[in-house]
């Protein structure tokens, strides 16, 4: 996995995180749609980035 950026997902990760979802949840779908970067699917949710948020790092 590459972790030089952050968000930065490959196949690898995707392939980890339904791994680790069936574990938990069995054969419920894995939610695809919400995967990797922060902005994918915030849209359908009615949300949107806080442009005013700032990371404090901790």
């Amino acid at each position: 996995m590459d972790f030089s950026k952050p968000d930065l997902i490959d196949k690898d990760a995707l392939v980890f995180s339904e791994y680790v979802w069936s574990t938990i949840y069995g054969d419920k779908p894995f939610p695809k749609e919400y995967f990797g970067n922060h902005q994918k699917g915030l849209k359908a949710l009615g949300l949107k980035i806080d442009s005013n948020y700032k990371d404090d790092d901790d």
